[in-house]
């Protein structure tokens, strides 16, 4: 698992890590459901343009993601594109 923005480490209000090759949005509040108070829900991206759009996202609603967050999703992407990897 890969970690790129936690609360507790850099004081991210989002959760954000790679888990079983997609990366993960965890307990993502964009993705709360009013109809079901007290759940968690997920937000699930299978690939890294996904992620930062989500990512944005956060940031208009007022959220703080760590400028880190977004530097390491970004290198890999173009570590991926440049190994020929989508």
């Amino acid at each position: 698992m890969t970690i790129y923005a936690t609360p507790d480490r850099d004081g991210s209000t989002v959760r954000v890590i790679r888990r079983d090759g997609h990366l993960e949005c965890v307990n993502c509040r964009i993705e709360n459901d009013p109809e079901w108070p007290g759940e968690r829900f997920t937000f699930e991206a299978y690939g890294i343009p996904a992620m930062l759009d989500h990512l944005d996202l956060h940031v208009a609603v007022g959220d703080i993601v760590p400028p880190t967050a977004f530097a390491r999703l970004r290198h890999e992407h173009r570590d991926n594109l440049e190994a020929g990897n989508r």
